[in-house]
Formats: C-alpha cells, sequence, structure tokens
C-alpha cells in the first residue's frame, strides 16, 4: 500500500481507506509483503497503529475517545506532514458522523443530573468546564458561543455529555407575544357602580 501511495503521489491514508472499504465489499483481499522486505516509508508512518482505533471509536459514536486520539497523533507528530494530513482527513469524517445526527442549534441544553450528582462525575476538565456552561437556559448555539477552543472539539464533548445522559435536549419554547387589545370594561360595573371598581 506504501509502494502504491508512493507511485500516485497520495497520501498513505487515502490508499488506505479505498483499501478498507474494497476489502470490507469483498472486492479485494490483502496479502502481507513476501520475506522480510521492508515497506519505505513504514518507520515514518507509526500513526497508522491508531487508524483502526479511531475507525472503531467512530463506528461506535465514540467520538470524544477518537477526538482524543487524534489530538495525541497530531501533537506528537507534529513535524510530519504525513500525519497531519492523516489528522485533519479523520477530523473531518468526525464532523460527517456529527452532522449525521445534531443536536439543532436552537434546541435547548439541559442537565440531565443534580447538582449533588455533578460533584461525582467522572469527567476531564474540558468536560466539566462545558458541564458548567449549560443550565437550561441557552440553546446549542449560545453555549457553544460561551466556550473557547475548537468548535468542533465543543461539540464532540457535548455530544459524549448527551450521550452519557448527562445532559438533555429539549426543544426551544416560543413565547407569545402580548398584544394590545379592545379593554373588556364590563368588570367595572360591580353593583351597578362603575366609579368604585374595588367596591
Amino acid at each position: 500500500m506504501e509502494d502504491i501511495a508512493l507511485e500516485s503521489r497520495v497520501p498513505i491514508f487515502d490508499v488506505m481507506s479505498l483499501s478498507y472499504r474494497f476489502v470490507k465489499s469483498g472486492i479485494m483481499q490483502i496479502q502481507p509483503p513476501e520475506g522480510d522486505r521492508q515497506v519505505p516509508g513504514q518507520s515514518d508512518a507509526p500513526w497508522i497503529d491508531a487508524a483502526k482505533e479511531v475507525d472503531d471509536k467512530l463506528q461506535r459514536e465514540r467520538f470524544l475517545d477518537a477526538f482524543k486520539i487524534l489530538a495525541a497523533v497530531k501533537d506528537k507528530f507534529a513535524d510530519h506532514p504525513g500525519a497531519q494530513h492523516w489528522v485533519e482527513g479523520m477530523l473531518g469524517q468526525l464532523q460527517v458522523e456529527l452532522d449525521k445526527r445534531p443536536i439543532r442549534s436552537t434546541a435547548i441544553l439541559e442537565p440531565a443530573v443534580t447538582l449533588d450528582d455533578l460533584v461525582n462525575l467522572e469527567c476531564d476538565p474540558a468536560e466539566g468546564f462545558v458541564l458548567s456552561r449549560i443550565n437550561g437556559h441557552y440553546a446549542m448555539e449560545e453555549v457553544l458561543a460561551q466556550l473557547p477552543g475548537a468548535r468542533l472539539q465543543n461539540r464532540v464533548i457535548i455530544h459524549n455529555l448527551h450521550r452519557r445522559g448527562l445532559i438533555k435536549v429539549r426543544d426551544a419554547t416560543s413565547v407569545r407575544r402580548y398584544r394590545q387589545g379592545p379593554i373588556d370594561e364590563s368588570y367595572l360595573e360591580i353593583d351597578g357602580n362603575a366609579d368604585d371598581p374595588f367596591r
């Protein structure tokens, strides 16, 4: 696969992704290399081991776990263009998966656990901070606007909090505006005396 990538001048991840789809659909089979042949660039692509794990997390909708793996690879191989390209591609795939079942921007986010339970929750600092901004008054878009950092990361955290049952999502209720109408003066006629309505 790395030979194909080198000959085609395309990222190894694209070749692996296409090969994975072909193998899964039964179009192609993969054989191990013959003998002790060293595949060019193999030692330069240790992040490839993370590909299967990230794919598994995406399949099971554990988006926060997948995001953490991608962030670790991005940080560890900051100087490697191939790793960065792979991470960006997978972050794009993560966003696609999120968009398949999005939380509407107007939906209200509210806690699904009591304040006492919140103290004992196992959350990393980022999750805890996002959870602290959810109080049942703000819509999804309003919560995202309050949070620092990457929008994708915050969406992933909110999705994970919802998946864990720590927050609920409800439709925003519209508030009917007050309209001035004709005044009903019949209530003034108490005992036939309109001069003293409080009598």
